[in-house]
């Protein structure tokens, strides 16, 4: 979500001392927007606090492996911080694990909490999270946000709407790499019959503001057909 707004908004956004603000503008008011359309009872924000872990790469080698030569944009890095600070400060939880990358607590959420979820994501791979209408995707194109539940999966890829897994792993790029866009960040939403207290457990709060900026010179989505719970 970083990247999607850094390059959304003019640089020429900035605040009272100049510095640049375009990519934290960005983030608020999508973020905004998903609250004022959708009426969550809960928001949180996934991190990748790790973009490439390394039990991952011992699995896949050439994980992410082509993707070691994009840095984030220098301009984003000091926004990183802001950004987090300022979710935080308007009650958003910030959520993200030593060792681990976003997907891996969205997946580790969507498996913990009541139904219905809402998450909100352009890395096609969460739809591998996807439950009937109970784990949802909000999914940016052009146009808006597409509501993708397995009904939608079966009707854009012409399988089974749980397989998704399974299609992205056969489909996978010869890359060994993603077919997405690269993201430092991710929401998911969840319904209003859930209880704050029981979401969220206190050692997967944990994140670094200066560590998120300095891991997001790699960050990016998680490549997998399952995501590995996290902790």
């Amino acid at each position: 979500m970083f990247f999607r707004a850094f390059y959304a908004i003019p640089q020429t956004m900035r605040g009272p001392g100049g510095t640049l603000v375009n990519a934290v503008r960005g983030t608020l008011d999508t973020l905004a927007r998903y609250v004022t359309d959708r009426k969550p009872r809960h928001v949180a924000f996934t991190t990748d606090e790790d973009w490439r872990p390394d039990w991952r790469v011992e699995l896949i080698p050439a994980y992410k492996q082509q993707r070691t030569a994009e840095p984030i944009p220098p301009a984003l890095i000091p926004q990183v911080p802001i950004i987090l600070a300022a979710l935080e400060a308007v009650g958003v939880d910030v959520v993200g694990l030593e060792g681990y990358e976003a997907e891996d607590i969205v997946a580790t959420l969507a498996s913990k909490v009541k139904t219905p979820i809402e998450i909100a994501s352009g890395d096609r791979d969460l739809f591998s999270q996807i439950s009937g209408r109970d784990i949802i995707v909000l999914y940016p194109q052009k146009g808006g946000v597409a509501e993708v539940d397995e009904a939608e999966v079966a009707r854009r890829y012409k399988i089974p709407g749980r397989a998704y897994s399974d299609y992205a792993i056969l489909a996978r790029d010869r890359r060994g790499g993603r077919q997405e866009g690269r993201r430092a960040g991710r929401a998911i939403r969840v319904g209003r019959q859930d209880a704050r207290g029981r979401r969220f457990p206190q050692r997967q709060r944990r994140l670094s503001r200066e560590g998120a900026a300095r891991r997001a010179a790699g960050a990016g989505s998680a490549d997998r057909g399952a995501a590995r719970p996290a902790g």
